[in-house]
């Protein structure tokens, strides 16, 4: 975070003479990544332009920048300059350009193609002989002397140590000076890098040469809708306290990333969101130097973090809450992990974060995230009550099939043995510890919301036989013990299984499951000619569940995953279900909401999310092609 753009230049010679080789070569390891940036550093030449600055102003003022033979005009430092400027800015890409010597470097830049022959071999000859004349100056005086005797008399005893005449010198040291010059000029005066496209504009804005509304035009013509908010995001993250010892620095950090976050933001939707959004990161992480610099070691979190923030409000969210949570896009080893539990976290938003920026970039399939998922609130719901207990916990719904999307509740019920009144303050207990991270939804309970918290098993196996209906048939067809004493957890789940599947269904069902199926279509989907619904609208998800749970109880397919029961039962509607999941787990991602509508202004956002290019045709297709499997499915049952 603190190391300069001179240290950088500097460590281009580093290599390891004495010592111990081991802790030599670790040390040449650990200032690798800061030497040679895994980007274009083309601001860190502003840098160098403003050291080269300094050093002339100061050797005017001790012995004229026409004596000195490192520092002046067309001197040493001038050649040094121009190849360590060259690779520290393509070394992080070209490793063959890296090493401690002028010389080699020069001729390593000319096979790389960055520096032609003929200013390779100008530099080269010109650098032999300035640090031949620098040598004859130091050994005549005995001192470290680069200055060039103004006395002529010495002046010409110089030439002599040279091997030419007074004449001759003058004319080789001008050419030589003239030709280095120039050559360091082309680079560091022209700026023939930063003249044209992004990186022309940023850094023309970054130090302040942009006008207003130039500044809105460049915006519109990136695609920007309001350039005059996104303009004053702009300007909040330029005109911030630097909080650095080098405002150069800040500059030239904030130009390398805006010009990549420029480029990251082409063809996404809504720009203008993803830079307020990435100002307001910024300023809530609060150490920008660090920030930028973290982001620029790795480029292509700069482009994740883009799309992020253009199409994740609620990942969005929750960086704004964790700021540390964006360490994890930056972090490639850690981003790029697959483990069985990777993340290690109480925190249930980070652990959302960490599994659905993995999803969102493709990383983890859809029902990978979704066992992570799970599993984490398996695991939490374990720690908050113990084996021995009188309670047994089940899950049902998403659940139980292992299936949980973000923000998902957690669908359970509860029973006991013993006295109900113990029994139900241990399940008060388990709601209020998980209350501060997860929603515990117990509407399956018997009589739902209206009903005792946790049943026992003789009134629950009253109430199924008595009271239980076809649709509760079909939804605890997911039920599974999670948590609690396991004795009675197998006792339940004995049966509720005995319920479910004893006896199968007959045909006599489909008529009350159709009606079940419309009543849910009509009254809670409620779709219009701009607006769907991905679970329980036509040939949405409550389709192909309907059909899978039928067929489990008529088959007595014991499995409580919708997926695996498909699979089980050869029922080839795999591809169908997998796309209106994806589909909602994305919806749950681009915005707060966690409900499963979403109408026509989502659906650029959801091509953009599933890498479609019309998600609303192929959401038609999907839905037509499985309200048909529906359809076929009842007419065979009939």
């Amino acid at each position: 975070s603190w190391g300069e753009t001179f240290e950088r230049l500097a460590l281009t010679k580093a290599r390891v003479v004495a010592g111990d080789p081991d802790t030599g070569q670790r040390f040449m390891q650990l200032i690798e990544p800061f030497v040679y940036r895994k980007y274009l550093d083309f601001a860190a030449i502003d840098e160098i332009r403003d050291i080269k600055r300094r050093i002339d102003a100061q050797v005017e003022k001790s012995v004229g920048l026409e004596r000195h033979v490192k520092l002046g005009r067309g001197g040493i430092r001038e050649i040094e300059f121009f190849v360590q400027a060259l690779q520290v800015l393509y070394g992080g890409e070209q490793q063959s350009i890296r090493t401690h010597s002028t010389l080699d470097a020069l001729e390593r830049l000319e096979r790389a193609g960055i520096i032609d022959c003929d200013v390779g071999g100008q530099l080269r000859n010109a650098y032999i002989f300035l640090r031949n004349l620098e040598h004859k100056l130091q050994i005549v005086h005995q001192l470290q002397t680069h200055e060039i005797p103004k006395d002529p008399l010495e002046l010409e005893k110089c030439a002599r140590r040279m091997h030419m005449s007074l004449d001759e010198f003058q004319v080789a040291l001008e050419r030589h000076r003239s030709a280095v010059h120039r050559t360091f000029h082309d680079l560091f005066a022209a700026k023939p890098v930063m003249d044209e496209g992004i990186p022309g504009s940023v850094h023309r804005f970054v130090n302040e040469q942009m006008d207003q509304e130039a500044a809105q035009q460049w915006l519109l013509s990136l695609d920007f809708k309001d350039p005059k908010q996104s303009l004053h995001n702009l300007e909040l993250l330029r005109d911030a306290p630097a909080f650095s010892h080098s405002l150069v620095r800040m500059k030239n950090l904030l130009s390398n990333v805006l010009t990549i976050f420029f480029e990251s933001t082409a063809g996404l939707i809504r720009p203008d969101t993803v830079l307020n959004r990435f100002e307001r990161i910024v300023r809530t992480v609060g150490a920008r130097e660090a920030l930028y610099t973290s982001l620029l070691e790795n480029p292509t979190s700069i482009y994740r973090l883009s799309r992020l923030l253009a199409l994740s409000e609620y990942l969005s969210e929750i960086i704004f809450e964790w700021p540390e949570a964006i360490d994890f896009l930056i972090d490639e080893s850690r981003f790029e992990q697959r483990s069985r539990n990777p993340f290690r976290t109480k925190e249930r938003k980070l652990q959302e974060f960490y599994v659905g920026t993995q999803y969102f970039f493709g990383v983890l399939s859809r029902r990978h995230a979704s066992r992570l998922l799970s599993r984490f609130a398996e695991q939490e719901l374990r720690k908050s009550i113990s084996s021995d207990t009188p309670v047994a916990i089940f899950a049902a719904g998403k659940f139980g099939e292992r299936e949980m999307s973000f923000r998902s509740d957690l669908d359970v019920m509860a029973f006991y043995e013993g006295e109900y009144d113990a029994s139900a303050e241990i399940v008060e207990g388990v709601l209020t510890q998980l209350a501060p991270q997860f929603k515990l939804d117990l509407r399956l309970r018997p009589e739902g919301t209206k009903g005792p918290l946790a049943w026992n098993p003789q009134r629950y196996r009253e109430y199924l036989y008595d009271r239980g209906e076809t649709w509760e048939r079909m939804a605890l067809t997911k039920a599974r013990f999670v948590a609690g004493n396991p004795a009675l957890g197998l006792a339940i789940q004995q049966l509720i299984n005995h319920f479910i599947y004893d006896p199968p269904f007959g045909q006599e069902h489909i008529a009350e499951m159709n009606a079940i199926r419309a009543r849910m279509e009509h009254e809670l989907g409620k779709e219009t000619a701009d607006a769907w619904d991905l679970k329980v609208g036509f040939g949405g998800l409550a389709d192909i569940e309907f059909m899978v749970e039928y067929r489990q109880i008529q088959e007595n397919v014991r499995i409580p995953n919708t997926v695996a029961a498909m699979k089980a039962l050869r029922m080839n509607l795999q591809e169908e279900y997998e796309f209106l999941r994806d589909a909602e787990s994305m919806l749950r991602l681009w915005s707060m909401l966690t409900s499963t509508r979403f109408d026509r202004k989502d659906t650029e956002a959801l091509s953009q999310m599933l890498h479609l290019r019309d998600f609303l045709g192929e959401y038609r297709r999907i839905t037509e092609a499985v309200r048909t499997r529906f359809n076929r499915f009842n007419r065979h049952r009939l």
